[in-house]
């Protein structure tokens, strides 16, 4: 079924129109999907024949329905993503990769909406097209101006002709311009937003650049011959030099790793400090010599080097700095569960965990490359595909609501970040909702397990925000229409109207 490009984005556009305008995200997100999705169904243009088409809609759908159930920024960031890697699917059909469909999408955002002036300038008016209509236009814009300033010469001049002026403005202001002001020029800004949009939805060009890299791209490494002018880019030189740095660098690790051992996951005390150097700090800079470490082994191993015969010991002082930087990482995630059993959770601790699970794919994925000689196109494939994965199963857990029960369960053993806790989402407010009794007992509890010299909320100031947040969320919820509903808030509303 062949469908007209134009045809379908205006129609994209006017449904978009009516399901967003003036609208938070809801169950109208999850419409446009299911209508998008059928309309490509209907129209014959859903292509499911590959692990890219198949992951990247059930990406989509999925994130989509969580933005229901959790109203969460994580979820619909993650469904832009998703939709992102969707249309690059559908549109490269062929991509041997999550990275060369996003690459075409991403291109194609700047293709679409040339594509959709094009098409919207030839689009033909009785015969003619449209672009030729608004460049005639131009043969009418002299005399209009002498026009208007001929009448306004005669209105100065003439008080007859003034007031007859004025009687027919008057009668047009009643008769017709009215319709004109009462357009919402809000209404034609997100139209022309939603028809941007539904170009990039629909523009299926294949960018020839990067279907020229997807062919070209290929899992395994293959054996590239060169003639080496001087000795020291010759294999055996830069064998000799990577087995003397990876010598180094690996007795420089050890070192570090037993001291992590030794003081971090056997011997760590913690004296009443903040933790902000042990984790903050260091968290920071070991997640960067992971990755770093990562990329000095894919220069020694990036070409031929992976075929000298004689560079199993460099492989082999390679797979222990991979290992070696594996309990680096663990030492990192020790680091981070401290803090939490101290500080209790927060978003970017959680994080921290969902970057680690990444790196260590990403430490097990470079093993692979050296062991089977797989090329940089099939590390960025596997790696790209882990963190789609991770991304997508972390929208499994509303977390706002998760960081919400967790902290106030702990209170007795962990600190309680009362200003944090304040601002977290509307949807948390049934579980930050606690009596003045409630937290006078926590304040007790935590005065005498944690003394700081920074001033963090107290329980009055604390009590009297979330009043005043309930209140207006329940008047925010009571605005908002059935397009924008959503069932965190909704279970919210509702639990707050019961225990009032």
């Amino acid at each position: 079924m062949k469908v007209k490009f134009l045809p379908q984005v205006f129609v994209f556009a006017l449904i978009y129109t009516v399901l967003f305008f003036q609208k938070k995200f809801g169950l109208n997100l999850l419409f446009l999907d299911v209508l998008v999705i059928s309309w490509f169904i209907v129209s014959k243009q859903l292509k499911l024949k590959n692990i890219n088409q198949s992951f990247s809609l059930a990406g989509m759908l999925l994130t989509a329905i969580f933005s229901v159930l959790y109203y969460s920024k994580l979820a619909h960031i993650s469904h832009v993503i998703f939709v992102v890697y969707f249309i690059g699917a559908q549109s490269l059909i062929n991509a041997k990769s999550p990275g060369m469909a996003i690459a075409n999408s991403i291109t194609n955002m700047f293709y679409a909406p040339l594509a959709l002036i094009q098409k919207l300038f030839s689009f033909k008016i009785k015969g003619k097209r449209f672009g030729r209509w608004l460049w005639n236009l131009k043969f009418y814009f002299l005399p209009i101006i002498l026009i208007i300033f001929f009448i306004a010469i005669y209105r100065i001049s003439n008080p007859v002709f003034n007031n007859l002026v004025r009687n027919i403005n008057h009668w047009l202001g009643d008769n017709i311009f009215w319709f004109f002001s009462s357009i919402d020029g809000r209404v034609i800004s997100t139209f022309l937003g939603a028809m941007l949009i539904g170009a990039f939805v629909f523009y299926k060009k294949v960018i020839q650049g990067v279907q020229n890299q997807n062919d070209s791209s290929t899992d395994q490494l293959l054996r590239q011959k060169k003639k080496h002018i001087f000795r020291f880019n010759g294999l055996k030189t830069e064998n000799k030099v990577g087995i003397f740095l990876f010598v180094v660098l690996n007795f420089i690790l050890l070192i570090i790793n037993i001291i992590d051992i030794d003081w971090v996951w056997f011997n760590f005390q913690w004296e009443g400090q903040y933790l902000k150097q042990f984790v903050h700090s260091g968290t920071y800079l070991l997640i960067l010599s992971i990755i770093v470490s990562i990329f000095v082994v894919l220069y020694f191993f990036r070409n031929n080097q992976n075929f000298y015969s004689k560079n199993k010991f460099l492989k082999i002082l390679s797979y222990i700095w991979m290992g070696q930087n594996a309990i680096l990482a663990i030492s990192v995630a020790i680091r981070n569960i401290y803090y939490i059993s101290i500080f209790n959770l927060a978003f970017k601790r959680i994080a921290v965990f969902m970057f680690l699970a990444f790196i260590l794919f990403g430490l097990f994925s470079v093993i692979v490359k050296i062991l089977r000689r797989k090329s940089v196109f099939y590390l960025v494939k596997v790696n790209v595909f882990s963190l789609l994965t991770i991304l997508l199963l972390s929208n499994f857990v509303n977390w706002d609501i998760f960081i919400a029960k967790y902290n106030f369960n702990h209170s007795n053993t962990a600190f309680i970040h009362l200003d944090y806790l304040s601002d977290l989402s509307d949807k948390t407010l049934p579980y930050l909702d606690k009596s003045m009794k409630e937290l006078e007992k926590i304040s007790q509890t935590q005065d005498s397990n944690f003394r700081f010299d920074y001033y963090y909320m107290s329980p009055e100031i604390y009590f009297k925000h979330i009043q005043t947040r309930k209140e207006l969320f329940k008047q925010k919820w009571e605005r908002k229409t059935f397009l924008e509903w959503n069932y965190a808030e909704y279970q919210a509303y509702h639990n707050l109207r019961e225990n009032q």
